[in-house]
């Protein structure tokens, strides 16, 4: 549950950065995705070696689960910039949440783990999120939280579903096998977030390998790498059903700190939402 706050804390730190990249200032979404792969997998690279584990994150790239698992990640991050295309950090949060509904029933699937208790605070935390879906004033913008949904929605249903399968379990204390891990999927994600640039490669359109923003690569590399090595080490424990709505519950934190970007006002019923939002967290986390 620690490892899972972090991580949605860390995260939270990403929704802003991805928003502006890709919402605010319409960025390539493909290219975005190349250049926020590629520096961390160099910075994981770096921490690897210097932990003398290059020979296990190369086996560790052999690996058909950490493929696995790293298309998985990566489907989501698509998934998640399409939202971000069109909506702002507070609607993308929202549209997330209602993946909370099925996520415990895919985890079933795979672990034969269910508590009613995490499931109860999945109904809650969804339902007390209605009001911002039902304050879009209209049906076209309703339509674009359904559609943004879906996908978001779905990409998380099957990550969650399949990541016990795919993830290897560990603790905090296994700081190498995290650094491992984590390497070998952040360089498979760089490695297919190349494949959709691959015609254009062929086509020699240099500025496909322009860094985007270049002030914030390092910031979001380093926001990156935290936020996969907690999120690996919480979706991988056998209890992962009740990390998964904390991970989706306290990116609420995003709404708060959107309020920073120009577009993206934080109306008073956002912020009842966020406060109902923490309280349930709080008192799941202290249950």
């Amino acid at each position: 549950m620690v490892l899972a706050l972090i991580s949605a804390v860390s995260r939270a730190g990403l929704n802003l950065i991805d928003r502006y990249q890709i919402g605010l200032k319409n960025l390539s979404i493909l290219n975005v995705n190349l250049w926020n792969n590629l520096i961390p997998a160099a910075l994981m690279t770096l921490a690897g070696l210097l932990l003398g584990a290059g020979r296990e994150i190369a086996h560790c790239l052999l690996d058909w689960r950490t493929v696995g698992f790293a298309a998985l990640v990566q489907l989501t991050a698509y998934a998640f910039s399409y939202g971000f295309r069109h909506l702002n950090v507070n609607q993308v949060t929202v549209v997330g949440k209602f993946s909370d509904l099925l996520i415990p029933i895919g985890i079933f699937w795979t672990t034969y783990d269910w508590q009613w208790k995490t499931y109860g605070f999945a109904v809650a935390t969804t339902l007390v999120s209605l009001p911002i879906f039902l304050a879009a004033d209209s049906r076209h913008r309703r339509s674009g939280l359904l559609t943004a949904g879906a996908f978001i929605a779905g990409a998380l249903v099957l990550q969650a579903g399949l990541s016990p399968l795919l993830a290897p379990s560990f603790s905090a204390s296994h700081l190498r096998l995290a650094v491992v891990f984590t390497t070998a999927v952040i360089i498979w994600r760089a490695a297919l977030s190349c494949i959709p640039l691959w015609r254009r490669l062929m086509q020699r359109q240099s500025h496909v390998f322009r860094p985007p923003l270049s002030g914030m690569l390092l910031l979001r590399g380093g926001l990156t790498v935290v936020t996969q090595m907690t999120f690996i080490g919480a979706v991988g424990s056998t209890v992962s059903a009740v990390a998964w709505p904390i991970l989706n519950s306290t990116g609420f934190l995003a709404m708060l700190l959107s309020s920073l970007l120009r577009k993206d006002h934080v109306t008073g019923k956002q912020k009842w939402v966020v406060a109902a939002i923490d309280g349930l967290t709080a008192l799941r986390f202290f249950a």
